[in-house]
């Protein structure tokens, strides 16, 4: 999904084919904001205007396969849309390789190559199919590697290659099983990939979004810095009003700094969706609100409840939701006296939950 972001915003840089014209790059930009805000209608139509005046190039392909990853997500759900999804990256990655026979440093080609191979691999893995989605990752490694060379060069290259550093070494940090599928790819550095993430979305055109929706997850989820966050998910919000998953991260985000009052509108505004998944967090952030807001705990173990029967179709998607409303029935099992049933919430929570916080929350109640 991510990297073929950075790809467009490249072409604005250098040794572009086709997209040197001003008011095409404007009518990508236009498009990709209108898909942001959920507007997938409009963006389809100026991706396909785009693909037509790009004929042969792997923009128009990528961009429709982006368009239709946001509207159908979880796209992995979707069989009919899915396999369109898989023909759109496929076509990408033709394109992109017919660009990299001419020349083997084609910039355009590098990045679109690229995008399309990590987009595929995000969808296996999303599927649990992980030695694929690594077999498909290192198809777009080569690329990868002359991406890292180019980023003082191309600043789209930032995003790129801040999140093959940060993630090479955190993921395998969080889930040791996949220690060995890392020693296929050379070592990151966490640090760099951070700064390489936020000079992305400081100084990228199109990257930027993507750079700072990364950088909310990553604050949020394993650096337990949700000052950080919260800067990136407002500038989200102000920008996209109308994207639930951005919103959604928004109130993650002021949740974990303790601004309760500024969540409840955007609490209220996130019941609206119409997808479980939505109604799903604003059910676990209404049950956060009662205990820590208004210190209702009784209504708040019955919302934790009612989160959970939500829950049950979206599957293994739910699972971060799940830790969170596990361990709020691990605080109300610990507030009622009832020990047992408290440990047995929080080892729930531990299986369900990468967050930094509610790990060190649970492994210290549990060592008590």
């Amino acid at each position: 999904m991510s990297l073929m972001l950075c790809l467009i915003s490249q072409l604005l840089f250098g040794q572009s084919k086709i997209f040197n014209n001003k008011a095409l790059i404007n009518e990508i930009k236009i498009g990709v904001d209108e898909m942001y805000n959920y507007k997938y209608d409009k963006s389809l139509q100026l991706f396909l205007e785009i693909g037509k005046k790009a004929p042969g190039h792997p923009v128009g392909p990528m961009l429709l396969a982006l368009n239709a990853f946001w509207k159908y997500s979880p796209i992995e759900e979707n069989p009919k849309e899915y396999a369109q999804y898989k023909k759109l990256l496929q076509q990408t990655i033709d394109y992109s390789d017919a660009l990299l026979e001419a020349n083997e440093n084609d910039v355009e080609g590098i990045f679109f190559s690229l995008a399309a191979h990590s987009m595929f691999s995000r969808s296996l893995a999303d599927r649990r199919e992980y030695v694929a989605a690594v077999s498909e990752a290192q198809s777009s490694y080569s690329q990868m590697k002359k991406g890292f060379k180019l980023k003082e060069q191309y600043n789209e290259f930032y995003f790129s290659s801040g999140l093959y550093n940060y993630y090479r070494e955190k993921y395998p940090e969080v889930h040791p099983l996949y220690k060995p599928f890392a020693a296929f790819f050379t070592r990151g550095d966490v640090e760099v990939g951070l700064k390489e993430l936020e000079t992305a979305a400081e100084v990228s055109i199109f990257s930027s979004t993507e750079a700072m929706l990364y950088l909310v997850y990553i604050n949020l989820r394993y650096e337990n810095k949700p000052e950080k966050a919260l800067n990136y998910s407002r500038r989200l919000v102000e920008k996209y009003p109308d994207n639930f998953h951005f919103l959604n991260r928004h109130i993650e985000s002021l949740f974990k700094m303790k601004k309760y009052e500024e969540a409840i509108p955007h609490i209220k505004k996130l019941e609206e969706s119409h997808k479980n998944y939505h109604v799903l967090s604003s059910q676990l952030y209404s049950g956060l609100l009662q205990e820590y807001h208004f210190k209702d705990y009784n209504l708040a173990a019955q919302i934790f409840e009612k989160a959970l029967k939500t829950a049950e179709p979206e599957k293994e998607r739910a699972d971060h939701y799940k830790g969170y409303i596990y361990a709020g029935l691990a605080r109300m099992s610990k507030r009622e006296g009832n020990r047992k049933q408290a440990e047995e919430y929080y080892k729930t929570a531990l299986a369900h939950n990468e967050d930094e916080g509610l790990r060190k929350e649970a492994k210290a109640y549990l060592n008590e």
